[in-house]
């Protein structure tokens, strides 16, 4: 917050800081569903122009849209005030799971010789899950939890198109979280305000009879 405050408050308001002798109305419900519709559109057209259109990205067969952004849009745009929904959590959740899962899968299927397909899936629905439990753990440690990364996860192990892509997986993932979040700063803080805080939430305040008393 108080890095913020040093900024002019034409960028800092995009960047979800609000001034605390200023009283801002919330805007009626109505209006927040048509936010909510407009961002999710924006972020997802985004992201499905650039992968898909992408010189780059087309030549390595890299896949339109990775699934687990749909479900990073319903928190992004539908759901910004919760702690789910945050910078840190956004970027920080689907870097661990992209990382998590393309490691799992070089190490246990593209790495090993199979003597069968089926010993092949074997390892590969064993890869899955064990990619998502490590995903949710590492998360909790790093107080990163964002369900959406789940998602990632295992899609780097268990998708065939993902999979091809092997270490590109990460960057992709990256950078789909990063513009997914800068149109969260540009929809979100036109009536509402997003984010709550960058990286911790703000510490509580005593009530302000106590403050008196001090």
């Amino acid at each position: 917050r108080y890095s913020l405050e040093r900024l002019p408050l034409s960028i800092s308001h995009w960047l979800g800081y609000r001034s605390p002798i200023k009283v801002y109305k919330p805007p009626p419900l109505w209006r927040v569903w048509i936010w909510s519709f407009v961002g999710a559109w924006i972020g997802i057209c985004v992201l499905e122009v650039v992968f898909l259109y992408g010189s780059s990205f087309e030549k390595r067969h890299v896949p339109m849209l990775i699934g687990s952004f749909g479900a990073s849009s319903v928190l992004l745009y539908g759901a910004i005030e919760a702690p789910l929904s945050q910078p840190r959590n956004v970027v920080g959740g689907h870097l661990i799971g992209s990382l998590v899962g393309v490691i799992l899968c070089t190490l246990l299927q593209r790495l090993p010789n199979f003597d069968s397909v089926d010993q092949q899936e074997a390892v590969r629905w064993v890869a899955g899950a064990t990619a998502v439990a490590l995903t949710v753990v590492l998360m909790q440690i790093t107080k990163t939890m964002h369900p959406p990364a789940g998602a990632t996860a295992v899609l780097a192990v268990v998708q065939d198109n993902v999979v091809d892509i092997g270490w590109l997986y990460i960057g992709v993932v990256i950078l789909s979280a990063v513009l997914q979040l800068v149109i969260a700063l540009l929809v979100n803080n036109i009536e509402r305000r997003y984010p709550l805080y960058w990286w911790s939430p703000p510490l509580p305040q005593p009530p302000k009879n106590q403050l008196n008393k001090q």
